[in-house]
């Protein structure tokens, strides 16, 4: 099953991550995830909807002016932070879930960082797309989204993106953030929280599962690219971030030689900041016991 597949019954077909990136080298050029199950067991319920409020916005399209949920500032406090820099927030609550913003009327769909007038080109190229002829979610007009609706609102302003042949940086940033939200909500079906699909868990984690995998390829093979062909920041991080986090990447997918370098090149940069290189210094740890586990097994 391919990632954009459930948006058919959007209107939305002929669409594949496949190519959606200049062929990536993923030899670096020198010049598990830490859950926080725990922190939430005494945690009194809150009220989704007081942390949310309608914002106005114009369509770059088709001009027409809606409104769509956003968090409050303020609202939500950040307790945490994943080895993958996903951040943790008070209440289990999931800002990504209010980052994709969809026009009802043509269905441009964009990362709310990412919402900036189009060129001619762009709007021109979104118009005459025969892959988007836009049918809308259901829900769409809710005030707080479900995690189903979350993910198909993320998949769509990734469509957008490859459609309007935005920068690797946007479309892995939006892959990172699906794969982070698929994250929680994975975590939320474990909980029993009704994730508005309207399917049995049983029948949604699967699906989900296999969105966070493919998510998650997609982001490291486009930050990989990025990093090789854009001027930093890149996707709002400085250059020692980026490499934690695709140094990290790489280690979940066992490629330790890639890691081994961009670890080396955060413990020898001047630029990272203390917080930074003691959790490189910590993942380089990981790295050489992985290593030395993999010899010793064969």
């Amino acid at each position: 099953m391919g990632l954009f597949d459930s948006l058919s019954k959007n209107g939305i077909k002929n669409v594949s991550t496949s190519g959606m990136y200049a062929k990536t080298d993923t030899t670096i050029q020198m010049s598990g995830n830490e859950k926080f199950k725990d922190m939430y067991q005494d945690t009194p319920q809150f009220d989704e909807d007081s942390m949310i409020l309608l914002k106005k916005y114009s369509c770059p399209v088709c001009d027409s002016d809606f409104q769509s949920p956003t968090v409050k500032t303020g609202k939500i406090r950040q307790v945490g932070i994943e080895k993958n820099l996903k951040p943790i927030f008070d209440f289990r609550f999931e800002p990504i879930k209010y980052e994709p913003i969809t026009c009802p009327k043509c269905g441009y769909s964009v990362m709310a960082r990412f919402l900036t007038p189009l060129t001619s080109f762009q709007r021109k190229m979104f118009i005459e797309s025969e892959d988007y002829s836009f049918v809308a979610p259901g829900g769409l007009n809710n005030k707080v989204v479900s995690y189903s609706l979350a993910v198909t609102k993320i998949k769509m302003s990734l469509v957008t993106a490859i459609i309007r042949k935005a920068k690797a940086s946007e479309k892995a940033y939006i892959c990172l953030k699906g794969y982070w939200l698929c994250e929680s909500y994975l975590e939320a079906l474990d909980r029993g929280e009704d994730d508005g699909s309207g399917k049995n868990p049983d029948e949604v984690r699967p699906e989900i599962q296999a969105d966070m995998e493919e998510f998650s390829q997609s982001a490291y093979d486009g930050f990989i690219e990025a990093m090789q062909s854009e001027r930093y920041p890149i996707a709002g991080m400085d250059e020692p971030t980026l490499d934690f986090l695709i140094a990290e990447m790489s280690v979940e997918r066992e490629k330790y030689d890639v890691a081994s370098k961009l670890i080396a090149s955060i413990l020898g940069s001047n630029s990272a900041s203390s917080r930074i290189k003691d959790k490189t210094r910590i993942l380089k740890e990981e790295v050489l016991e992985a290593i030395r586990n993999k010899k010793n097994s064969q």
